[in-house]
């Protein structure tokens, strides 16, 4: 990479952002399926609660990050999905 790589792109990372949504396109550990959706919701934490208590698989509990509160889970093909709401 240098200087004149966009701001958040690395060789194993980039994104395409338009009006608050995103699509995320990387390599490498972010699901036996390959791929990895993140959706923007208003309670990451509720949201959470819910899905533990239907036993979805839950790779990442709710972590706070400088873009988002965000949790991961798994889907039944290995997929990653992404859910954040505002950070805290």
């Amino acid at each position: 990479m240098d200087s004149r790589t966009p701001r958040g792109v690395t060789e194993d990372f980039t994104s395409i952002n338009r009006l608050g949504a995103g699509i995320y396109l990387c390599r490498g550990d972010q699901g036996r399926g390959g791929a990895w959706l993140w959706i923007g919701v208003d309670d990451v934490e509720k949201l959470h609660e819910q899905l533990k208590e239907r036993g979805v698989c839950i790779r990442l509990e709710p972590t706070n990050y400088p873009w988002a509160l965000e949790m991961h889970i798994e889907d039944p093909d290995g997929n990653v999905l992404r859910f954040g709401s505002d950070p805290k």
